[in-house]
């Protein structure tokens, strides 16, 4: 049997694990952004990474382990998430190649 005296050991609890990576790949992209203006574009496309990856979560994960990523419901999630990560890419590289935005 277990000894009572002894501290039980905390299993890693992996419930939140989808919340917290993407947002620690949103944050890392948004730091990119404000520490590196000059790259500006690989922080915008790691911040529509995240937001992709936010939609693959909603798309295949059960809701009880999606957490704060379930808003709405299915569709809607999957769509926002996938249109908002498209349309940061899409306007990242917009911008870049018509060359409007970028220190001179």
């Amino acid at each position: 049997m277990s000894d009572p005296s002894r501290p039980r050991r905390r299993r890693f609890d992996t419930r939140n694990g989808p919340v917290i990576l993407v947002l620690g790949l949103a944050g890392a992209g948004l730091l990119y952004v404000g520490l590196v203006g000059m790259h500006w574009l690989r922080g915008v496309l790691v911040l529509a990474a995240a937001m992709l990856l936010a939609g693959g979560f909603r798309a295949f994960l059960p809701v009880r382990r999606v957490g704060p990523l379930a808003v709405r419901g299915r569709t809607a999630d999957i769509v926002c998430y996938v249109g908002v990560g498209v349309l940061l890419i899409v306007l990242g590289l917009w911008l870049r190649s018509t060359g409007s935005v970028g220190p001179r």
